[in-house]
């Protein structure tokens, strides 16, 4: 098969590496965007980049290039659109687009009346009838509701919001991604990359990995961390927590940081290469996500905690969006924007090592069992074989 997958600045590595095991048998090209989102240079699939109205934007700055799509769209309707992508998908079997509402996706379905091939559609977003307050993006979300073949829903509450808009059950498949499991499995703590962090020595460390923005619960978790914290030094123990990753609560949280006499506690890492993702969670005794759900949006999946179920480290979220169906019986799972739920759920697990292993093996089971992207890629091409026979 000629496959495309088209994910414009969205273009990624975790979720590259569910379609690598399918590149020995099919030609697989992903049409992204230059100044992409994330670092496209670590994805090891063939690439066309195409230009789109923010690129110049991104390049400079991911934040601009947001905003600038935000106005683009109360304005106009459109956003990300791929110049030239329509003529480069003749010649395709099937092509893989993201979500209902880019303008990327209303240029593949365009393409697809024009050249006959199927259109399948990942869809992350669990909020149904968002995006429709412009006619022109609501024409789109209707246009690949009535059009493409097949819909990918990574989760059950996906799946649902897909029902609440209209779309028929039988073009829906729940399928989750998937890691490569066999990379986080077993990694050994490296001493010089922690120390390469910051991360101090201490007797146990939560990790936190995502962008530092409030609604992924950084405030809660700086917060619970003081409880924490004096929880540990009760019983002649120090605790750290980790924060990977980039955003633009980072200054406000430092202030807090200081602010609460935690500045030996909690340790900014900064953006960590993908490639080194199984050395960061190699350091973490729990990995935590506190997400706090908001008007239009709530988790919607969460790579990083399935790379924490294979890493075998214990998870402690929160029960919102698909977070309680990826992590399954592998975690605890706490009300969001609760910080003392959050701190005894935390100590709870590095206090009770027993427990931690017992959850460890269950997160690596499941990972095992769910998420092994070898598995995925092997219903995804299920899949696409499907869509051809419509």
């Amino acid at each position: 098969m000629n496959i495309a997958l088209v994910r414009g600045p969205f273009t990624n590595a975790w979720e590259a590496q569910n379609f690598l095991p399918l590149a020995d048998r099919h030609r697989i090209t992903v049409f992204s965007t230059y100044g992409a989102m994330f670092s496209s240079r670590e994805v090891p699939l063939r690439q066309v980049r195409l230009f789109a109205p923010e690129t110049p934007l991104a390049v400079c700055s991911r934040n601009a290039a947001t905003v600038f799509n935000k106005v683009l769209n109360r304005l106009v309707g459109a956003d990300l659109h791929l110049f030239g992508l329509g003529s480069r998908l003749r010649g395709m079997d099937v092509v893989h687009t993201m979500e209902l509402y880019h303008t990327f996706t209303g240029q593949v379905l365009a393409a697809a009346r024009r050249y006959g091939f199927p259109v399948v559609v990942t869809v992350w977003e669990n909020i149904p009838f968002t995006y429709e307050r412009h006619p022109v993006r609501r024409a789109v979300k209707e246009r690949t509701r009535r059009e493409a073949a097949l819909f990918i829903a990574p989760s059950g509450s996906t799946r649902d919001m897909l029902l609440m808009e209209g779309v028929p059950p039988e073009r829906i498949v729940v399928q989750p991604m998937g890691i490569d499991v066999s990379r986080f499995g077993g990694a050994p703590r490296d001493e010089t990359f922690a120390r390469s962090l910051g991360a101090l020595e201490a007797d146990a460390t939560v990790l936190f990995v995502g962008r530092l923005v409030w609604e992924k619960g950084v405030y809660e978790l700086v917060h619970a961390a003081r409880l924490v914290a004096d929880a540990a030094a009760a019983r002649g123990r120090r605790v750290r927590v980790l924060l990977a990753g980039a955003g633009p609560e980072r200054p406000a949280l430092q202030r807090e940081i200081v602010r609460l006499g935690l500045e030996r506690v909690v340790v900014f890492c900064g953006m960590i290469s993908y490639r080194d993702m199984p050395r960061l969670f190699a350091l973490a005794d729990v990995f935590a996500l506190p997400s706090i759900p908001l008007r239009w949006w709530r988790e919607q999946f969460g790579y990083v905690l399935v790379e924490a179920l294979a890493a075998g480290v214990p998870v402690v979220s929160t029960a919102t969006g698909a977070i309680p169906e990826v992590v399954g019986g592998a975690g605890v799972i706490v009300p969001p924007a609760d910080h003392r739920a959050l701190a005894d759920a935390l100590w709870g697990l590095l206090d009770d090592p027993h427990r931690r292993e017992l959850l460890a093996r269950a997160a690596r089971s499941r990972a095992e069992e769910v998420y092994d992207v070898r598995k995925v890629a092997h219903a995804l091409e299920r899949l696409y074989e499907r869509a051809l026979a419509r």
